[in-house]
């Protein structure tokens, strides 16, 4: 069932290549399909299957393994600066911040609420991604196949699902879907990974601001 939503989604992922560019939907129609499909989905299936979250990942785990999240995320900032000044990330991101109200066109104007907004709905589909690769797929894999075989699918269809973005974080995804994995099988719970995933995201924003600014 995890492979064919998997599979379903790296269908529609041409479609959402699409709307960046073509903006085919709006910013919030894309995240609401995306919730949908990643979070909704797999917890019905889960939940007529007569299964417990827990098992696949929905759980609180260790106060250490958070703050390790936390760490890694901030410590990262620095790189985020770095790369976030690419012409390829300033492109991506700007737009997208564009189509979701975070930021006037040129010159670069931030709203507040926009980019509260933008947050809470990135943050979100950041939950909800975790849940599917590092929780309901993986762990789903796991029981089928062994640890190597559901760290490297989920990766595998991580990395695909990022097509379309800035070449650096197509391939940094792969190497990163792979150490989440890890982490997620040995936490038993996807919270250090949303953690990690979800600063990141947010602190990427603020780099790409910063150089647009």
């Amino acid at each position: 069932m995890g492979i064919s939503l998997g599979i379903s989604l790296l269908y529609l992922n041409g479609g959402w290549s699409s709307f960046r560019s073509s903006q085919a939907m709006t910013f919030t129609e894309y995240y609401l399909i995306n919730d949908v499909a990643l979070l909704v989905i797999p917890l019905i299936v889960i939940t007529v299957c007569g299964l417990n979250t827990s098992d696949y990942g929905l759980r609180s785990c260790s106060r250490k393994h958070i703050i390790a999240a936390a760490v890694i995320g901030l410590l990262f900032f620095p790189v985020l600066l770095v790369t976030a000044k690419a012409p390829e990330f300033q492109a991506y991101y700007l737009q997208v911040m564009r189509q979701s109200g975070a930021i006037t066109d040129v010159p670069v104007e931030i709203s507040v609420f926009g980019f509260v907004r933008h947050q809470i709905i990135l943050i979100t589909y950041m939950f909800a991604w975790e849940w599917f690769f590092r929780g309901f797929l993986l762990m789903s894999i796991q029981r089928m196949s062994g640890s190597v075989v559901a760290v490297l699918v989920q990766a595998v269809l991580f990395t695909i699902m990022h097509l379309g973005k800035p070449t650096i974080e197509v391939v940094s995804s792969f190497f990163g879907a792979v150490l989440l994995g890890m982490w997620a099988l040995r936490s038993r719970s996807i919270m250090p990974c949303f953690t990690v995933h979800a600063l990141l995201t947010s602190l990427n924003d603020v780099a790409v601001l910063v150089h647009a600014r």
